[in-house]
């Protein structure tokens, strides 16, 4: 095992990942889903540094597979990407 796969089998990353995605009501920050949620950490070379909530995000299985698949492809900036798809799914919500 990976010292970061030790890392998410530990009691301290189980339970941090348990409260964020309960402070998100287990949903998908960018559609919703309440389907296969789980925690991204926005830095993934970080990975061992929960002290900020804001440097995760709650995502479903889709999202969280696409935001690493961008981030393996080095030429998006996950965070834009984030704020972008999260503004065309708000605006999608009232047409």
């Amino acid at each position: 095992m990976t010292k970061k796969q030790l890392f998410r089998n530990s009691n301290e990353w189980k339970e941090f990942s348990k409260r964020l995605r309960e402070k998100y009501n287990d949903e998908c920050q960018i559609c919703g889903s309440q389907v296969n949620v789980g925690c991204h950490h926005l830095n993934e070379s970080d990975y061992e540094n929960i002290s900020n909530e804001g440097d995760f995000a709650c995502l479903c299985f889709l999202h969280h597979t696409e935001i690493h698949r961008m981030c393996n492809s080095k030429k998006t900036d996950i965070v834009k990407y984030l704020s972008e798809i999260e503004r065309i799914y708000k605006r999608s919500k009232h047409i």
